[in-house]
């Protein structure tokens, strides 16, 4: 059998670097953010404390606006707060062992799933959960086959899309797969799907959330046809199906890339190889009108393979990575640069489950800013900055209420604002309601719950 391109490049260069041998300290040194950056740039963040220099670890978004990283080189837990722009590194008991080419993805709330990795080889389902900051090994009764350099992402509620991957039975390495999988946290289950079409076997794809039930890959390395893909496909999990896209313009062939949602029908992708060089290019794909857009920021991470990317609201983290003298990067970048998004808790139509939402109603959706310890809605919140829909950009706030609520019983009072329902661009099958403003301060603020739209 073939050992995929992919395989390879983490055999040798990751594991080479991460046994001290590269050639370098990682990247060049942390600095100050530069003082004037635009909308498309990279912002370089500067924690005080950050994990150090890896490759080939995974990372998902967790919670408000943070994010987990696990593994890479270690078995460490880390979790990065954007507001704050600190890492944190978590002291969970019985965590995973330290893997490398393993995938994370958020599985709603405050957890996050883990499956799979290389060295040692996997087959292991975890669950994260940072409110008790705990490692759970779970017992599904069927589950995928022991494989690194796969691709996972959310696909709505607790449930997580797996895609291909390498699958190491005995030496030598077998076929790539192309397998389905999703997996039910409320359920305990992994489900091998049978879409009528799909992407061929591949390792080292990635994979990003696109809105609803639906999730976008691009590229990996190809085991049917010997090489890497510029493919783009879709997966849509409410009718099980496959749909490759069709675009004039897209990124180059490529894999060990990175890929995060930016929101609504947006996925980012960075960086990645072509088998023989890495590339420091950064592209969006937008769902709505299926074009990949090459975006040319002035700021950006340098060319490199095997980093870890999440999404955080409508912004993006890449963490560390591998460059092209295989130098292991302990960088922490954010895209779009931008003062800092602060996730805020939402319960549309407070006291209803589902949050049911009919179209061409002429009243209006209530929606409270919950509070926190360190969060006061009703003191902190710009009223009238805030917009929400469909997209979260759309102006359809009514007013905000004069009497303040504590909507979820904790103590703390919240701010109940309505919004004109015509005005929210909701859409038949829309899963998902987005909140957006700024605080008094002037911090970006943004809030998601979930909504079932009825005609």
């Amino acid at each position: 059998m073939r050992t995929s391109t992919a395989v390879g490049m983490v055999a040798s260069a990751l594991l080479a670097a991460c046994s001290g041998e590269s050639t370098g300290p990682g990247g060049p040194p942390l600095v100050a953010e530069v003082a004037v950056l635009t909308a498309d740039d990279w912002a370089l963040r500067s924690p005080a404390t950050r994990p150090s220099a890896r490759g080939a670890a995974a990372m998902a978004s967790v919670g408000d606006d943070q994010v987990l990283l696990f593994g890479g080189s270690d078995d460490e837990t880390w979790v990065y707060d954007l507001s704050d722009d600190m890492w944190t590194q978590r002291s969970p008991a019985g965590p995973p062992s330290s893997r490398l080419g393993h995938a994370l993805a958020s599985i709603g709330g405050d957890q996050v799933l883990l499956f799979g990795g290389l060295f040692p080889l996997d087959d292991a389902t975890w669950v994260y959960d940072l409110s008790d900051d705990t490692w759970t090994l779970k017992n599904p009764l069927t589950k995928p086959l022991a494989r690194g350099l796969h691709a996972m992402a959310s696909i709505g509620g607790d449930q997580v899309l797996l895609f291909g991957g390498a699958v190491f039975v005995v030496p030598p390495f077998d076929p790539l797969a192309e397998e389905t999988w999703v997996y039910d946290l409320s359920e305990d289950t992994w489900t091998l799907k049978d879409p009528p079409a799909r992407p061929s076997a591949r390792s080292a794809p990635a994979m990003a959330s696109i809105g609803g039930h639906k999730v976008v890959l691009f590229g990996g390395h190809d085991l049917e046809t010997g090489g890497k893909s510029d493919e783009t496909w879709v997966y849509d999990l409410s009718d099980d199906t496959w749909t490759l896209k069709s675009q004039t313009t897209k990124p180059s062939v490529r894999f060990l890339h990175g890929m995060a949602s930016l929101g609504g029908d947006q996925v980012l992708l960075f960086g990645g190889s072509d088998g023989s060089v890495s590339n420091d290019e950064t592209w969006v794909y937008d769902l709505s009108d299926d074009t990949w857009t090459r975006r040319n920021p002035a700021t950006k991470p340098s060319a490199r393979t095997h980093h870890a990317m999440a999404s955080v609201g409508s912004q993006a983290l890449l963490f560390g990575g591998l460059d092209e003298a295989h130098n292991l990067s302990d960088e922490t970048w954010v895209y779009p640069a931008g003062p800092p998004l602060r996730q805020v808790a939402i319960d549309i139509k407070p006291g209803s489950n589902p949050n049911s939402i009919k179209l061409g109603s002429k009243g209006t959706i209530p929606v409270a800013i919950l509070s926190t310890a360190d969060f006061d809605a009703p003191a902190e919140v710009d009223r009238t900055s805030l917009t929400f829909g469909r997209t979260g950009d759309e102006a359809s706030l009514a007013f905000c209420g004069t009497t303040l609520k504590d909507v979820n019983a904790d103590g703390k009072l919240d701010l109940v604002c309505h919004f004109t329902t015509s005005l929210t661009g909701f859409q038949s099958g829309d899963t998902e309601g987005i909140l957006k403003g700024e605080t008094v301060g002037g911090t970006a603020i943004e809030g998601r719950d979930a909504v079932r739209v009825v005609s």
